[in-house]
C-alpha cells in the first residue's frame, strides 16, 4: 500500500462528529496503518474539527469525508466537502468563547491545510504527518529484487 483512499458520507448533524472519527479510525485499522500517539491524536482532532465546521457552517443535508494515505510522503490527507460556497476563516475567540479556535488548532497540528470552492460547494482539507511504517513480509516480498547472480558451477552439458 503506497497510496490508498476512500470516502464516506455523513449526515450534516452534530452526531456525525464522533461517527466521522470512528469511521476514520476503522479505515486506519483496516489498512494496517501504524500511528504513534501524536499522529493519532492529530488525525482524530483534525477530523473532528473539519467535520464539526462542515456541520456548523455548511449547507445541504450531507457531508462527504475523503481520506487518502500516502506512505511515500508519510502523510494522511483528510478532506470534507459540503454544499456551502463560504470558505472558512480564522475568528478571534473571546476568552470564554465555546468556538472560534478550530482553525488555529488545525494549523498547529497539520503540515498543510486549505480550502477551496468546488463546482458544488467547497472542500476543506488538511495533511497530517505520520510515522514511517514498519516493513511487513508482504511489502518485503513484493519489493523489486536484485538480478540473480550467475551460477559459479557449470551447468550440465556446458563446457567450463
Amino acid at each position: 500500500m503506497r497510496v490508498r483512499g476512500r470516502s464516506f458520507f455523513l449526515v450534516r448533524d452534530p452526531s456525525s462528529v464522533p461517527l466521522g472519527r470512528r469511521r476514520l479510525r476503522d479505515l486506519i485499522t483496516q489498512w494496517g496503518l501504524h500511528l504513534d500517539e501524536d499522529s493519532e491524536i492529530a488525525l482524530l482532532t483534525v477530523t473532528s474539527e473539519l467535520v464539526a465546521n462542515g456541520v456548523l457552517h455548511g449547507t445541504g443535508a450531507m457531508l462527504t469525508v475523503g481520506v487518502r494515505v500516502d506512505l511515500g510522503h508519510r502523510r494522511v490527507l483528510v478532506e470534507v466537502y459540503d454544499d456551502s460556497l463560504a470558505l472558512p476563516h480564522r475568528r478571534a475567540a473571546g476568552l470564554y468563547a465555546e468556538s472560534g479556535r478550530g482553525l488555529l488548532l488545525v494549523d498547529r497540528l497539520v503540515t498543510r491545510h486549505g480550502a477551496e470552492r468546488t463546482g458544488l460547494g467547497k472542500r476543506v482539507w488538511a495533511e497530517i504527518a505520520i510515522p514511517r511504517q514498519p516493513q511487513t513480509p508482504y511489502r518485503l516480498f513484493f519489493r523489486r529484487q536484485p538480478a540473480p547472480l550467475r551460477p559459479t558451477v557449470p551447468l550440465p552439458g556446458k563446457a567450463a
